[in-house]
């Protein structure tokens, strides 16, 4: 990774290293998303069960993925773990250095393209970003749904460099899904109630397919709708809401509705 995170990382985080050192009874790790980061890992925390032979399960030089068990942040002192490392563990932390990877490749192919320096473009250029931001690709993703995202840190660089960044952002990265939930808690009294709440809803369906409207019981039920903003997908849950509303309220069926978050 070019960009390398100031400070330690938090309890709990899965991090990936590369194995320096190998004694008796604990590994020595660098870890490889921050700056000057070294860690150790004991050899209790190395595998389950007795290990007769530590080199059996770590070597020099190889990658592994381990997750932080203690930081002591006045002493910069990172105890980690490898045997808690889940499966599940290691494909999130795959997919996030893919894409962040991918992230990289962006600014690589935009310094070649402009001849400019990557290291000085992130140092002045992004260091604030970074600041908020775990990954840079979440950066990215943000920006890909709103100009705002950018436009708040004030970076200052050419406008050919910045649609270029931008265009190929749009190119390789996927606009993440937006979901919008309501709960509606819809009931009549007439012995035609089922169909007076039902024949609404279809109706309003056969125009907008896309809304998910699913019974939860009780006279509860679930409206969701997923797609890429959510300002879009927000106006159309309130369209809905609205016009089966004003269905309801020629035949008294009552209807209240409350967002999910």
């Amino acid at each position: 990774m070019l960009l390398k995170r100031k400070g330690i990382p938090e309890e709990n985080e899965v991090v990936i290293c590369t194995v320096k050192d190998i004694k008796r009874q604990s590994v020595f790790v660098d870890m490889d998303e921050y700056k000057n980061s070294q860690a150790v890992i004991s050899i209790s925390e190395v595998s389950p069960g007795r290990i007769r032979n530590i080199r059996d399960f770590v070597q020099v030089d190889k990658k592994v993925f381990c997750k932080v068990l203690r930081v002591d942040k006045e002493r910069s002192q990172v105890d980690l773990s490898l045997r808690r490392v889940n499966q599940k563990d290691r494909i999130d932390k795959n997919t996030e250095l893919r894409k962040e990877s991918l992230a990289e490749t962006i600014l690589k192919l935009a310094s070649v393209e402009f001849k400019f320096n990557l290291e000085e473009f992130y140092n002045k250029k992004l260091d604030k970003v970074m600041d908020d931001y775990y990954y840079l690709h979440e950066f990215f993703e943000d920006w890909l749904l709103s100009e705002e995202a950018f436009d708040k840190y004030n970076i200052k660089v050419d406008s050919n460099i910045k649609e270029f960044i931008l265009d190929m952002i749009t190119k390789r990265f996927k606009k993440p899904l937006i979901e919008v939930k309501y709960q509606l808690k819809i009931t009549s009294e007439n012995s035609e109630g089922l169909n007076l709440i039902r024949n609404p809803i279809l109706k309003y369906l056969e125009k907008d397919s896309g809304i998910e409207v699913v019974y939860l019981g009780g006279g509860k039920y679930q409206a969701k709708v997923i797609g890429e903003n959510f300002k879009t997908e927000e106006s159309r849950m309130k369209n809905f809401i609205r016009d089966i509303g004003l269905e309801y309220e020629s035949t008294k069926v009552a209807l209240s509705a409350e967002k999910i978050e």
